[in-house]
């Protein structure tokens, strides 16, 4: 079985750069390491352009990639369209599907489909003006990972009064 694990190269210039993208490194080590105890030498690729990436998938052609990008250039958005790569080459891959991805990124859309679907979720409110935000104690940023910013329960320094 031909097996590749691809994961974002961390750029330590990218303005955007966060623990959780170091954090990648150690995954994919554990990846290999559980790969090798099968018998099973997995391609390691890092992403560093979607060009270089299709050039790995046409050359390798694994049946089956672990997907470990968290984000690519930076820009956690983005994981959605790596997972987009993989499924134009119809190669199947591991975690959410692209469309999935994107749609966690905008948090009233995933609270929205969540309620929908009668999954229990606790009340939320799009900020749209600043005026918005005049009462609440905890917000997530539109399109990009929560991570705690703003939430009183983590701790963080830039929670709203």
């Amino acid at each position: 079985m031909r097996v590749a694990i691809v994961y974002n190269q961390p750029d330590p210039e990218s303005k955007g750069v966060r623990e959780a993208e170091y954090g990648v490194l150690t995954q994919v080590r554990d990846i290999e390491a559980s790969f090798g105890r099968l018998g099973v030498d997995p391609v390691i690729h890092a992403m560093t352009s979607v060009t270089g990436l299709v050039e790995f998938l046409t050359r390798v052609q694994p049946e089956v990639v672990f997907n470990c990008c968290e984000s690519f250039r930076g820009t956690a958005a983005l994981e959605a369209s790596v997972a987009s790569v993989y499924d134009l080459c119809g190669i199947a891959y591991t975690g959410s599907p692209a469309l999935t991805l994107g749609m966690a990124l905008d948090k009233g859309i995933a609270k929205l489909l969540f309620r929908a679907a009668g999954v229990p979720t606790p009340p939320y409110v799009v900020i749209r003006t600043e005026a918005d935000l005049q009462h609440r104690r905890c917000t997530c940023p539109h399109r990009r990972p929560c991570g705690g910013l703003g939430c009183p329960r983590t701790g963080s320094s830039r929670r709203r009064p």
